[in-house]
């Protein structure tokens, strides 16, 4: 896919219960990681939280705090 890339870039999770990682650039300067938390904290030791908008059940998660951000509600789980 020919892109312009303008050295910015939006990452985006899609938290599912896959072990298994998948990648995707859906449109320009946008990249897209669908996979478990738990698998992302195997891979990279120093993650520590993450947030979503619906209520996630990883085994390595634990509901630590809430926040809103544009009018948005989201979760913050631990990752451990």
């Amino acid at each position: 896919v020919a892109a312009w890339n303008r050295g910015g870039t939006h990452i985006r999770f899609d938290w599912t219960s896959s072990t298994t990682l998948t990648f995707a650039n859906p449109y320009p300067d946008s990249v897209l990681i669908s996979g478990s938390p738990c698998t992302v904290k195997q891979d990279i030791p120093q993650l520590g939280f993450v947030v979503s908008h619906r209520p996630l059940s990883a085994a390595c998660l634990t509901q630590t705090d809430t926040l809103e951000w544009s009018g948005i509600n989201y979760i913050v789980y631990k990752v451990s």
